[in-house]
């Protein structure tokens, strides 16, 4: 069934200055949809995307002024295809990001524009999550707990002083926000 899959998938790529799928007998999607569903189906079964930039660059420059991509549906597709091609790059030397070459201002504009309705919020949250204007949303706070005394700690630590690192992250509006996968970095001065 892969190799249906991936022959089925090869017979729909349009070749050109940019790469695209195009697929005639679906009209209810959106060009964009019918890409995104193509590039997830074609990372499952093992499509060689050749050229990634050409299949991210057929995807940014449909970004329109408002920063949307057509529908609010569509601008999440838009954003999840190019961080899929980003992903399946990444095995290359080449390490330039898909996402970042959007306008993430305009997109941040737009989304905040949407309807009040839980599936609107939800789409909107997806399609600027995948990009670097979602830390903009959370405000992030470190501080420490001292462990075995009650003294506080604040700019200054003495040597041997057990510390515990807490790292919070809240909204802009002041919510605690526990659902977040974090890394952290600790360097020292040497």
């Amino acid at each position: 069934m892969i190799e249906s899959v991936k022959t089925y998938l090869a017979k729909h790529i349009k070749l050109g200055n940019v790469v695209h799928f195009q697929f005639p007998e679906e009209k209810s999607l959106s060009v964009i949809s019918a890409n995104y569903y193509g590039i997830v189906l074609g990372s499952y079964v093992g499509t060689d995307f050749v050229n990634f930039a050409k299949w991210a660059s057929f995807i940014t420059n449909l970004q329109e002024k408002d920063g949307g991509f057509g529908s609010l549906q569509d601008t999440v597709h838009a954003v999840s295809s190019l961080r899929i091609l980003q992903q399946m790059k990444a095995t290359t030397s080449d390490k330039s990001a898909f996402v970042d070459q959007i306008d993430t201002e305009k997109l941040t504009q737009y989304v905040s524009n949407i309807p009040s309705d839980l599936r609107s919020a939800a789409q909107a949250h997806l399609a600027v999550a995948l990009t670097k204007s979602f830390t903009r949303n959370f405000e992030t706070a470190i501080t420490y707990e001292v462990l075995r005394s009650s003294v506080s700690v604040e700019k200054r630590v003495v040597q041997g002083t057990q510390l515990k690192p807490i790292l919070t992250v809240k909204t802009f509006d002041g919510v605690a926000h526990a659902g977040l996968d974090v890394e952290v970095k600790i360097s020292y001065e040497r």
